[in-house]
């Protein structure tokens, strides 16, 4: 953990963030509702928000609400408006919870009808890190050929640590549920894999048999398998669990990529 300073404030319990000096009084004396410090993301459908993620400073009402909140002041807050009619924030909360005791990932903060709160990872999603995720998947093999290799290594080991979370996530009983590359944070003081954002996590227990739960783990896993593919095009074979998944399921990921399917066998 970095040391304390004056406008440091933490926001998970091994990450902190450096406040802007007008916004640090905010800390000592709170406003009485939640300050937006700044709008992280957004849903729209037909012009209309459906989904709003945003960092906030907590407000007295919040401060009273949530004790967690108290701890991590600076925390990230996600509205859902009357058009998302298919969220459960309450859902969310307990699958959040759960797999904040599987993984060493922070804990949700609290949640209520319409709104839902965790701490907020500073760092860089992964797919912007990892460009990977562009169509036709050709495009994706040159955007890894022109990587310097320090780069592509440097990636495999982080895709390797996600696979890694997410096997153990699925062990335990739950899936993500949407796990695309923009749903992980890689921070980088600490370094560490975060995957984010449990809205569409299910348990096992949700699932109607074993075969629906095994196409839910390897669901889980497809866009990361990908993403790791065009890399393993580049960097030769390699050993573990995530290259033998890839080279296992080559049809179903590159159903029409011969190119593909050809560097990796």
């Amino acid at each position: 953990m970095p040391p304390a300073a004056p406008n440091r404030v933490r926001v998970t319990p091994v990450h902190a963030i450096e406040l802007q000096e007008a916004l640090a009084p905010l800390i000592a004396q709170p406003p009485e509702h939640d300050f937006v410090m700044r709008r992280l993301s957004e849903k729209l459908a037909n012009g209309e928000p459906l989904i709003q993620g945003e960092l906030v400073i907590a407000g007295k009402d919040t401060l009273d609400r949530y004790p967690l909140a108290r701890e991590y002041p600076v925390h990230f807050r996600k509205t859902y408006y009357p058009t998302c009619f298919h969220q459960d924030p309450g859902q969310e909360l307990r699958r959040h919870q759960r797999a904040a005791e599987i993984l060493p990932i922070p804990p949700p903060i609290g949640c209520t009808r319409t709104s839902f709160r965790s701490c907020f990872v500073p760092g860089h999603s992964l797919d912007k890190l990892a460009p990977l995720e562009l169509d036709p998947p050709e495009a994706n093999l040159r955007v890894a050929e022109q990587m310097p290799v320090a780069s592509r290594i440097g990636l495999w080991r982080l895709f390797e640590v996600l696979h890694g979370q997410l096997t153990t996530l699925h062990r335990a009983g739950l899936v993500h549920g949407d796990l695309y590359l923009h749903n992980v944070i890689v921070s980088t003081s600490p370094i560490g894999v975060y995957p984010i954002d449990f809205e569409r996590a299910a348990g096992r227990a949700d699932t109607a048999s074993d075969e629906a739960w095994r196409e839910l783990c390897e669901q889980d896993l497809r866009e990361l398998r990908k993403a790791a593919a065009y890399l393993l095009c580049v960097l030769g074979p390699q050993p573990g669990e995530l290259a033998a998944g890839i080279g296992a399921r080559l049809e179903d990921l590159f159903p029409s990529a011969p190119r593909i399917r050809e560097r990796l066998r």
